[in-house]
C-alpha cells in the first residue's frame, strides 16, 4: 500500500470504549471502539439507492453515531445488506457502487481480501468537501457497511478515531461457512493429465460452453456465459496451451510490451469473435499491470484491460464492453490464460454486472496462482 493510502485507510485496534451493535435477523452483530463523545442512534431505515444495480435484495441503515457538538465534522453510519448471490461482488466492488451514490470524487481504494475492501469518495457540492470512507465486509450472503463521513478540513483530527473504529470491529458470529464459496462450480482443463491439470471455480450462475474443438492434445479451453446478467453481455474464456518444445528461457527474455499487448489483444479478440460473430468493433488497450504474487512462480504474467465499442445491428449504436485478460506463462512454455468480458457501467445495473464479473475474474486469477504454485512444487 502506498504511504498516502496507508494514512487514508489506516486500521488500528483498541479495547477502550467498546460499544455493541445488534441487527435484527442478521448474523453481523458486532462490537467496536467508539469515538470519544459519540452517541449512537438506532435508525433501521430501508435504503433504495442501489435498487437498480440489483446487487442487494435488502439494504438498511442501522445506526448513526456522532458527537452532538461536532456532528458536522464526523458522522459514522452502519448499514447491513443482503446480497443477490448471482450478482455477488468483491467487498471493494460494493464499496465502489456505494461511493458512486455518495460522492462524485474518487480518492482511492484498498482491497484487503475478497470480502473486505474500502473506498474513499468525496462530495463538494455543498461548498464544503465531505469525504466518505466506505468500509465493506461480506459474510456469506450478508454485508456490513461502515460509512465514515467527515469534513476534509478535520481529517487530521478524526483519522485515528475512524481507523480505530473500523480496525476494532469484532463480529459476534465467527462462523467460517460461506454459502457463496460452497456453491461454486468446479471445472477442469486437462483433467486427466497430472502435469497440466487446471482446476478452477466459477459461480454457479455461469454456464459452461465447451466448443467441439475445445479439447485438443496441446490445447484445451472453455467458454462461459453469465446467466445472471439479464442483458447477456458477460462471459469468460479459460485455456491452457502445452509447451511446443522450446521453453521461453530458450527464446530469450519475456515478450516486449508491444508484442505482449498484441498477444493479449489476440486472446481478447478471439473471445469477442465467439461472443458476437461477424460484428464490427473498435478495440483499445486501457490498462496493464503485472501481479507481484506471480513473479516467483511464472516466467511472465500480465493483466490487461481493453475497452471495446461493439457495433450493434440495424444502426442501433455501440455497446461499450471491457475485456480483462490475465496472461501467465511458465518456465516450460505452458500458457495459462483467463479472459473475462462484461459491459462498461453506463447505468447502475451494468455497474453491478461489472463488479460481479470482476469477482468472477478474481476466482480465475486465484486458480491460476494455485496452478503455478502446484507446478512449482512438482518441479522442485
Amino acid at each position: 500500500m502506498a504511504d498516502d493510502d496507508a494514512i487514508k485507510f489506516a486500521l488500528a485496534q483498541s479495547d477502550q470504549n467498546k460499544v455493541k451493535f445488534s441487527f435484527a435477523g442478521s448474523s453481523l452483530n458486532l462490537s467496536s471502539s467508539s469515538p470519544k463523545d459519540f452517541i449512537w442512534n438506532k435508525t433501521n431505515t430501508p435504503v433504495k439507492i442501489l435498487d437498480k444495480a440489483q446487487v442487494f435484495s435488502e439494504l438498511t441503515e442501522e445506526y448513526i453515531g456522532y458527537d452532538p457538538l461536532n456532528r458536522d465534522r464526523l458522522e459514522i453510519r452502519l448499514y447491513t445488506a443482503k446480497i443477490i448471490p448471482e450478482r455477488v461482488a468483491l467487498g471493494v466492488g460494493y464499496g465502489r457502487l456505494l461511493a458512486s451514490k455518495w460522492g462524485a470524487l474518487n480518492f482511492g481504494e484498498v482491497t484487503y481480501d475478497h470480502d473486505f475492501g474500502e473506498v474513499l469518495g468525496g462530495d463538494n457540492s455543498s461548498g464544503v468537501m465531505f469525504v466518505n470512507r466506505i468500509s465493506v465486509m461480506r459474510r456469506g450472503e450478508q454485508v456490513l457497511i461502515i460509512r465514515s463521513k467527515f469534513d476534509a478540513d478535520y481529517f487530521d483530527q478524526y483519522k485515528d478515531a475512524i481507523a480505530t473504529f473500523v480496525g476494532s470491529i469484532e463480529l459476534s458470529n465467527t462462523s467460517s461457512k460461506d454459502p457463496i464459496v460452497t456453491s461454486l462450480e468446479v471445472a477442469y482443463l486437462f483433467k486427466n493429465d497430472p502435469e497440466f491439470k487446471f482446476k478452477y471455480y466459477m459461480p454457479d450462475n455461469w454456464e459452461k460452453v465447451v466448443p467441439p474443438d475445445g479439447r485438443r492434445d496441446r490445447m484445451q479451453f472453455d467458454f462461459w456465459n453469465d446467466l445472471g446478467d439479464n442483458l447477456g453481455n458477460s462471459g469468460a474464456h479459460v485455456f491452457i496451451i502445452k509447451p511446443s518444445g522450446k521453453t521461453p528461457k530458450d527464446l530469450g527474455p519475456p515478450p516486449d510490451p508491444n508484442r505482449a499487448e498484441n498477444i493479449a489483444g489476440y486472446y481478447a479478440k478471439t473471445f469477442i469473435d465467439n461472443f458476437a460473430p461477424d460484428s464490427q468493433y473498435r478495440f483499445t488497450a486501457v490498462e496493464r499491470s503485472s501481479l507481484q504474487k506471480f513473479e516467483q512462480i511464472t516466467f511472465y504474467n500480465e493483466l490487461f484491460k481493453f475497452s471495446v465499442d461493439l457495433e450493434l445491428e440495424d444502426n442501433q449504436g455501440t455497446l461499450p464492453l471491457i475485456v480483462s485478460v490475465m496472461v501467465t506463462i511458465g518456465d516450460d512454455g505452458t500458457v495459462n490464460t483467463s479472459v473475462v468480458q462484461t459491459t462498461e457501467y453506463s447505468n447502475d445495473y451494468r455497474f453491478g454486472t461489472k463488479e460481479h464479473a470482476e469477482f468472477t475474474h478474481q476466482l480465475l486469477i486465484d486458480a491460476q496462482e494455485s496452478y503455478w504454485k502446484t507446478r512449482a512444487n512438482q518441479h522442485h
